[in-house]
């Protein structure tokens, strides 16, 4: 018999991510009604597909098109 141990290595947590936060502070914005998160998110995914589909741009495709749909 041989005496080969094997070393099993478990991750507990994600790796660590960065995460850009904006200097200005988090602001309370009241939302009109009249239109949904799925308008929203279906003008946010053409925004990401004109931008050639390069990811990371999630959260600003997002704000972009419920300012757009919102009128602000």
């Amino acid at each position: 018999m041989s005496n080969t141990s094997k070393k099993t290595v478990t991750r507990t947590s994600a790796p660590a991510r960065r995460v850009r936060r904006d200097s200005a502070p988090e602001q309370v914005v009241s939302i009109s009604a009249d239109v949904s998160d799925d308008q929203v998110a279906a003008l946010a995914y053409q925004y990401f597909v004109e931008g050639g589909c390069r990811h990371g741009h999630a959260l600003e495709h997002w704000l972009r098109a419920e300012s757009q749909l919102r009128g602000r």
